[in-house]
């Protein structure tokens, strides 16, 4: 007990904040950092209808082409910024490689036709000198709308990859969950589809097997019955059998006997 206290013990420190030995040197007083605190916003009436639809699931509200078209052809294109993503000029990958990289260069093409709204808003901005209220709002609510069109894109991306290696059909599988974060499938649908392709695929295998089953046996009812070639031993009398045709099947060494003949030997 005494050896833990003695480990345990501070050094001795002078009142005045210096080590007790005779070091003048000073320890820096910049070790405890203050974080900024986390702040929350909390929506009032006039911004909910300002930019209405931030009440929805931002991940997903997927626009058909026809809106992202018009949202991104409304804006110039910026003669110095590159639009394309790089692309994959190396073959030597494998297929899920290629597939997870032309998906990555999708959104990082929907990234870069964003930049367009922010140019043509700083370019208003300086050119007119001030921004009017309404055109703070709308290029929000243009940038939000194009957002949560991209993230949707990228939640249907990951739901067609889960259903893609799970043998599933590819759709959009959505759940109604009120969890938070919400899970990105409905894992009871999820199961109830991989049981229905597992049932289906068991009884589809027995069909084919009857089937392969009744093919046989008509084959070889169909099929003509070939004598199966006898012995020449010769047989004694006494094992000749008493029908007609198989009595011509018997080999011995008496004279071949005529049909009438055979019939009437006596057993």
């Amino acid at each position: 007990m005494e050896a833990l206290e003695a480990r345990s013990a501070a050094p001795p420190v002078a009142l005045d904040g210096s080590p007790a030995d005779d070091d003048d040197t000073m320890l820096p007083t910049d070790h405890i950092v203050e974080r900024p605190i986390a702040s929350e916003l909390t929506p009032f009436p006039e911004l909910i209808k300002a930019i209405p639809r931030m009440e929805r699931d931002f991940f997903r509200q997927p626009l058909d082409e026809a809106s992202r078209r018009r949202f991104l052809l409304n804006c110039p294109r910026n003669v110095l910024r590159q639009y394309q993503a790089p692309v994959l000029n190396y073959s030597g990958v494998g297929t899920h490689t290629k597939r997870t990289d032309a998906q990555l260069a999708d959104i990082q093409f929907r990234l870069s036709g964003l930049t367009r709204h922010i140019d043509l808003f700083a370019h208003d901005v300086l050119v007119e000198g001030s921004i009017q209220v309404t055109q703070a709002l709308g290029f929000a609510n243009t940038m939000h709308e194009l957002l949560s069109d991209l993230a949707s894109v990228v939640t249907q991306m990951r739901s067609d990859n889960i259903c893609r290696d799970a043998n599933l059909p590819i759709s959009p599988i959505v759940t109604n969950s009120a969890l938070e974060p919400k899970p990105l499938l409905d894992s009871q649908r999820i199961v109830k589809q991989a049981k229905l392709q597992r049932a289906l695929h068991d009884a589809a295998r027995p069909s084919r097997t009857r089937k392969g089953k009744c093919t046989g046996q008509s084959n070889r009812t169909n099929k003509p019955t070939q004598s199966v070639p006898t012995s020449a031993t010769p047989v004694p009398s006494y094992q000749r059998s008493s029908h007609p045709h198989d009595a011509k099947k018997v080999f011995h060494s008496r004279p071949q006997l005529s049909k009438s003949q055979t019939t009437n030997t006596p057993h």
